[in-house]
């Protein structure tokens, strides 16, 4: 089956949208998680986790740092995004190719892993810990 490029663009453009939003909704949720335990305190928490809070420090903090490369994914998208219509505008082209191999495209992809991975590691960690005081 044959599929023009422009749906096969379409069809990324929605996963990539996809994935982040599920990323961020996991992300958010695990903070949420995360700011019970720390908030309750030792006393009030009925369920230990760890035999520390930082473990649940660190967890939290791979959560930000995934959102942080959510920002800096959104931000190099748009120069990256800006940089081929100024280039297309001065050419006066009615369209326009990315350049993969552009420093903003890089750092682009490079942070939307990097947002996937932080957040799927923090969630991770977060269930084992779960399993580990359930068990």
């Amino acid at each position: 089956m044959k599929v023009p490029l422009e749906n096969i663009h379409s069809d990324l453009d929605s996963i990539v949208e996809g994935l982040s939003d599920k990323a961020r909704q996991i992300v958010f949720g695990v903070l949420a998680f995360v700011w019970i335990f720390l908030a309750a305190g030792d006393s009030a928490s009925p369920v230990r986790l760890a035999s520390s809070r930082h473990p649940l420090l660190a967890i939290a903090a791979l959560c930000i740092m995934s959102l942080f490369c959510d920002l800096l994914q959104s931000i190099f998208s748009y120069f990256s995004s800006l940089n081929v219509l100024r280039a297309a505008e001065r050419k006066d082209a009615q369209e326009a190719e990315y350049d993969e191999t552009d420093w903003r495209r890089r750092l682009q992809f490079l942070f939307f892993y990097a947002k996937l991975v932080l957040g799927a590691v923090g969630a991770l960690w977060l269930i084992i810990l779960l399993w580990l005081a359930f068990s």
